[in-house]
């Protein structure tokens, strides 16, 4: 079988350590010829030359999605189709905004739209809720249009897949944790020893306005007032969104360390005591 997977729209955030285990898995099966369209997020990560010779690599950058980009993508995503000529397509993460002359399994990682009993929207203005439900009425309706069948990880989002896009061909996938953390632990320490009895929370994700990150500056206050001072919450987020969540003054209680990538991950597991998410 010769399999298309597009990863080319997948920049940050869990999506890309999705994608880049599935792709990591395919190796095991290599009674097949894989073509990978390799989007930013998945190329900092992807060591191209750990894979065997029945892989064929495609870098693509089409940058941020817009609506009148979509039409470019979408006409080069279908020539390089027609050039490859796949059996299947897999898009690790939809939607791909691209309709495949094969059969199309599109991954679905989009809580804020099945999750409506969230808290999220209870907090947020009215004003901050109209432009998700534009871009959802957009993204369902290529959900719709391009995909075959769906992949899920977890049967209650799959239930729930199945409810909002009317569809029953969907397929759970349990995510699982990344090979990164089966080898050797880079032993480079990413933040600076613990001070007296520190205890570290650490929270890795890119910035999502339905992960209520800003609760974070709220909850260290609260501490700081019941004369708690020794927890530090550990961020990697940019600068932009880390002064959007902590108002980027420098303070010892809130530490951004900035992006990470995948690999890169374990040793400040080691270096903290919890997650906070």
């Amino acid at each position: 079988m010769v399999l298309l997977i597009n990863t080319s729209l997948l920049r940050f955030g869990g999506a890309v350590q999705v994608a880049l285990s599935f792709i990591n898995e395919c190796k095991h099966h290599p009674g097949h010829t894989y073509h990978v369209l390799v989007g930013p997020g998945v190329g900092k990560s992807l060591k191209k030359n750990d894979f065997p010779s029945n892989f064929f690599f495609y870098d693509l950058n089409f940058g941020p999605v817009a609506l009148w980009k979509i039409p470019s993508i979408a006409f080069r995503l279908s020539r390089l189709e027609r050039r490859i000529g796949p059996d299947c397509v897999v898009t690790t993460s939809g939607p791909s905004y691209w309709h495949t002359r094969a059969p199309h399994l599109m991954g679905y990682n989009l809580p804020l739209y099945i999750y409506r009993e969230s808290p999220y929207f209870r907090t947020v203005p009215f004003y901050r809720k109209l432009r998700p439900a534009l871009k959802k009425r957009m993204h369902l309706w290529f959900f719709k249009r391009d995909a075959t069948a769906y992949l899920v990880q977890t049967d209650d989002v799959g239930n729930r897949v199945k409810t909002l896009l009317k569809n029953d061909h969907v397929f759970t996938v349990s995510n699982t944790y990344s090979h990164f953390f089966t080898g050797p632990l880079n032993r480079d320490n990413k933040l600076p020893g613990k001070k007296g009895n520190e205890i570290r929370l650490f929270t890795p994700t890119s910035y999502y306005a339905h992960k209520n990150l800003e609760i974070i500056p709220l909850v260290s206050n609260e501490l700081k007032n019941r004369h708690i001072h020794h927890i530090r919450f550990i961020l990697t987020l940019d600068d932009r969104n880390f002064i959007r969540v902590a108002g980027g003054n420098k303070r010892e209680d809130i530490v951004n360390i900035g992006p990470l990538k995948p690999e890169e991950c374990p040793p400040v597991y080691r270096e903290c005591d919890f997650m906070f998410l």
